[in-house]
């Protein structure tokens, strides 16, 4: 008896949950939320973010993506593009994106005894193979232990916030159902 009690109210807390729970978050509510708790949120891994394009060996504009890459103030992605969509074997100029480090040192065959170092000696870097250029703009780091970045932990903290509402919606259920039974003496203190 006391199991079917126990299922009928957990059926009823879920069917409650899905008819009242606001399930919306807002980016308002996601960078509220990581600016106040941002000591949860540490990094697991090193990650970066770069721009990267592969030119052929023989290329005759090395030179031009070489001067774009090295600009250290910015970094001309309407220009690369339009030079990368002419000329480079392959390329990614989306600085936005994080990467995980070990694997773009795996891509990119880098040789890299600290990684740390590496970074901050390396905001620009070439491998030069033979088969191929390879320019690397090093952009944003982040290392293990660090605070990670708000756009990596958007899902956990909507999965959090949302959580929150729900404990908050079951606490007030049982309070409203509480004080609904003082008031019309349904049990009585002994």
């Amino acid at each position: 008896e006391e199991y079917r009690n126990s299922l009928v109210i957990n059926k009823y807390e879920t069917e409650l949950i899905n008819q009242n729970l606001d399930t919306e978050v807002t980016e308002d509510q996601i960078y509220d939320y990581y600016n106040k708790n941002r000591a949860e949120f540490r990094m697991n891994r090193d990650i970066v973010q770069l721009a990267y394009v592969t030119l052929p060996n023989d290329s005759k504009k090395k030179w031009v993506f070489t001067k774009l890459f090295r600009d250290y103030d910015t970094l001309m992605i309407d220009s690369l593009t339009s030079l990368a969509n002419q000329y480079a074997i392959s390329y990614d100029f989306n600085i936005k994106e994080w990467h995980n480090f070990d694997e773009v040192v795996e891509n990119f065959d880098l040789k890299v005894n600290n990684k740390k170092s590496f970074l901050n000696e390396n905001k620009y870097y070439v491998v030069n193979d033979k088969d191929a250029y390879i320019l690397i703009r090093f952009c944003e780091s982040r290392f293990v232990g660090d605070v990670s970045p708000c756009e990596l932990e958007v899902d956990r903290i909507k999965y959090i916030i949302l959580s929150n509402r729900k404990k908050d919606l079951l606490e007030k259920l049982y309070e409203d159902i509480y004080s609904k039974a003082v008031q019309e003496k349904a049990f009585e203190v002994y």
